[in-house]
């Protein structure tokens, strides 16, 4: 059995594969040594009472003056970091007091990584003349080990997202290092693997998974067409592949992610181009050019893999077109992504988008009236480990209601894989000029996000969408009663993350196009307004039904100007003093004849 164990991990190791890629927990104490276990206090999250009305939200006052905004934010909203100019904050969830504080050097380079389920995190600084990197794990008040270069600059940092492995690479020299958790003496920690590459092509982007590990690291440079992708295990290189392309003169930079899972890395940028690789291989599994028609003004401004590797998420900004910014789901990367395909819901923040939709939370929200001179910076992406939520920290500039121009507002938008357009957006009460920083906890079930003055972080609300496959169709006469119109079937989807909730769902019927709710016209009789509750489950399942609503008889005609009936959804908590989303449908579509 050892000579078929050793030949398995000789096998591994000759194509490339860390002997990581099939280890978890479940093995065997003396295979475990290859793998670090998790913090102790690793999966100890508390259960929380089921939701009803009460979904958090809470603004963080920050100062930027000389930072970047940094943010990252747990599984279920247990711990929270934001890094700013004082520091690094540690924050639980039901507090906007930090529970540790970290000094933490030239913060405008800094970066930080929080485990997905807040049982560790790091900070990578300068010291020293060199880069700096802390652990921290299960609230201690000290890092449980640093480690200390005497070069480097420009640090990033990864933590796993089950805090067992950490990546860090440097500037100058060009390096990347490979940390377990568990590898310290006397709070000293020690790299299990250095790479240094190219001295004259600086890091520009780093992704990792623990899985493996595996490392995906982009070097190059601005000004030449020389970028190229590393994918790095801890036995060192895997392979290296330049990234094929023109410059533009306008350099559009390196976006990077990686699966949490190690089998998937995309990389965009650099000519237009977006691409997806196998981390076991060098030749791309697909290539294709961006959407929105590229160009040397449009710009990939960011990219996020799910768990699986299975949806990508990608954001594209543009310096001069109108409309400028542009999200774009891509919800089966098997095969090369049809921008233009309904299957692929894309969002574009132009002149014509509006917003009205209140806001569950104690946090503003934004009245967006569609104007010509609205624009929409987006600055930041995640996406759930399931690929079901996207989140987007972005910066809006947009007319209101009452037609006052607002500007430099920091925002954070949230989408959903199966519908098109954001279904929340939240103000941090921010208003600056620094770039905008966000986060989606790996279960989708809290954001957070960060501008010039403020960071704010919510947990995320349900919402529903509702449709109606055959609505009544009819003549109607000049003036008249209209009786036995029957009924329509409503089919509805309610979305939801993150802990069980009480949900209520609450219809009703408005005369269209005047939006007057049926219960105020004397002429019907009948239902007008219906209402249920409805369970929902712990976890990210949508769930999907459908409900039969006969139509009230009403007096109607050509000369009154109604057109139909609208189905109106709102759903909230289960005593209707909170509305999370409201969605509507067409149930009755009038004519009239010649």
């Amino acid at each position: 059995m050892l000579r078929g164990l050793a030949a398995i991990g000789l096998l591994l190791t000759s194509v490339g594969l860390g002997a990581m890629d099939l280890l978890d927990d479940g093995l065997p104490v003396f295979l475990q040594a290859l793998n670090p276990m998790r913090p102790p206090c690793a999966g100890q999250v508390p259960e929380e009472p089921t939701a009803d009305g009460d979904y958090r939200a809470d603004a963080i006052p920050i100062s930027t003056t000389f930072t970047n905004p940094r943010v990252a934010i747990a599984d279920r909203g247990w711990r929270t970091l934001v890094l700013s100019d004082a520091g690094l904050g540690l924050l639980a969830r039901d507090s906007s007091s930090p529970l540790l504080q970290v000094a933490v050097n030239d913060t405008l380079v800094a970066d930080i990584s929080l485990a997905a389920d807040g049982s560790a995190f790091a900070v990578a600084d300068h010291a020293n003349g060199g880069s700096r990197l802390r652990y921290f794990e299960c609230d201690g008040p000290a890092p449980r080990w640093s480690w200390q270069s005497d070069v480097g600059s420009l640090p990033r940092v990864v933590v796993g997202r089950e805090g067992r492995w950490i990546a860090m690479t440097t500037s100058a020299p060009e390096r990347l290092y490979l940390f377990r958790r568990d590898r310290q003496e006397a709070g000293l920690g020690a790299p299990v693997m250095t790479l240094e590459l190219a001295a004259d092509r600086p890091i520009k982007a780093l992704a990792f998974s623990e899985r493996g590990p595996v490392a995906a690291v982009v070097t190059g440079s601005s000004f030449d067409d020389d970028y190229t992708l590393h994918v790095v295990t801890r036995f060192g290189l895997r392979w290296s592949q330049a990234l094929a392309g023109t410059r533009w003169g306008q350099p559009d930079g390196i976006a990077l992610a990686m699966s949490a899972g190690g089998g998937r890395v995309a990389v965009a940028g650099y000519g237009g181009l977006l691409r997806l690789f196998d981390t076991a291989s060098p030749t791309p599994l697909w290539t294709v050019a961006l959407p929105g028609g590229g160009g040397e003004d449009r710009l990939i401004g960011g990219l996020a893999l799910s768990a699986d590797g299975a949806t990508l998420g990608l954001l594209m900004n543009a310096f001069f077109d109108v409309p400028r910014d542009l999200v774009q789901i891509v919800r089966d990367t098997s095969a090369a992504p049809d921008f233009s395909s309904a299957a692929n819901p894309a969002w574009v923040g132009g002149p014509e988008f509006g917003w009205s939709q209140s806001s569950p939370y104690p946090l503003p929200a934004p009245d967006i009236a569609p104007g010509p001179i609205n624009f929409y910076n987006l600055d930041q992406i995640g996406l759930s480990a399931d690929g079901q939520y996207l989140f987007v920290a972005a910066e809006l500039h947009y007319l209101d209601g009452g037609g006052a121009y607002l500007q430099n507002r920091t925002a954070g938008l949230t989408f959903h894989r199966d519908v098109a357009g954001p279904v929340r957006i939240v103000l941090s009460g921010d208003q600056g000029v620094a770039d905008r920083f966000g986060a989606i906890s790996a279960d989708g079930s809290w954001v957070v996000m960060a501008g010039e003055n403020a960071a704010a972080r919510a947990e995320t609300a349900p919402f529903e969408r509702i449709s109606i496959a055959r609505p009544v169709q009819i003549d109607i006469p000049l003036i008249g009663a209209i009786a036995g119109l029957g009924a329509v079937d409503v089919d509805y989807t309610v979305y939801k993350a993150g802990r069980a909730s009480a949900l209520g769902q609450r219809w009703s019927l408005h005369a269209m196009p005047f939006d007057v709710l049926l219960a105020n016209v004397a002429t019907c009789t009948g239902a007008t307004s219906h209402a249920w509750s409805l369970a929902a489950p712990i976890g990210n399942a949508p769930i999907r039904g459908q409900r039969t609503i006969v139509l009230p008889d009403c007096v109607i005609g050509a000369t009154l100007g109604i057109e139909g009936y609208d189905v109106v959804s709102e759903l909230g908590d289960t005593d209707a003093s909170e509305v999370y989303s409201t969605d509507h449908a067409s149930a009755l579509r009038v004519t009239i004849p010649d």
